[in-house]
């Protein structure tokens, strides 16, 4: 069983912040400022963790700072408590994915992580994993909770042109005929405007 620790307070250089575990309560302000941070990815948003708590049974454990004086997310770091068949247990950033990680200002960040590894300690955790898409050697250098933090995961970005005209003729030969086989075969997309079932969601 997993509590909700005490929220606490970090004075730094810059400003005052404050770390929590968010609720599910939180899930607009967390998305607001996922979803405006150019660092950060599809998996940063809180559906994932709801994602993995309904469809794997792990537990997700999601630090949010914000700041003192507004209130204003300044800093996010998902985590969930992986659980391997035979017992141990490691807090991943984040499982299912190539990336996950932290997103906020470096003093956040280790803010963040220093949070999170007194987080570890209270659950009995050893190890950490955070996936990052940049490189953070210096994030887990300290404290007693193991880990590591990788970046050589392969993410597949494919960057949109202005037309569709132009993503097919950026394609080569191959890619092209392989889309084309299951169109002759009588494969057809479109909009869905009736319900569809949550079988297929």
């Amino acid at each position: 069983m997993v509590t909700q620790p005490t929220q606490i307070t970090v004075v730094t250089q810059q400003t005052q912040i404050t770390l929590r575990l968010a609720t599910d309560n939180d899930q607009m302000l967390w998305d607001n400022y996922v979803s405006n941070n150019p660092d950060a990815g599809p998996y940063h948003l809180y559906a994932w963790k709801t994602a993995v708590e309904q469809g794997y049974g792990h537990k997700g454990l999601y630090l949010m700072a914000e700041d003192t004086d507004s209130g204003f997310v300044s800093g996010v770091l998902p985590l969930i408590l992986f659980r391997l068949p035979w017992g141990r247990k490691s807090l991943v950033s984040l499982p299912y994915c190539d990336h996950g990680g932290l997103i906020g200002e470096p003093y956040v960040q280790q803010a963040l992580v220093r949070k999170a590894q007194r987080l570890a300690g209270e659950l009995g955790i050893s190890r950490m994993e955070i996936r990052c898409s940049q490189e953070h050697s210096d994030l887990l250098t300290e404290g007693s909770v193991s880990g590591q933090v990788l970046s050589h995961k392969v993410s597949m970005i494919l960057y949109l042109p202005a037309s569709s005209d132009a993503l097919w003729n950026g394609f080569k030969a191959k890619l092209k005929s392989q889309i084309r086989r299951p169109e002759k075969e009588g494969l057809r997309g479109h909009m869905a405007k009736a319900h569809v079932s949550k079988g297929y969601c």
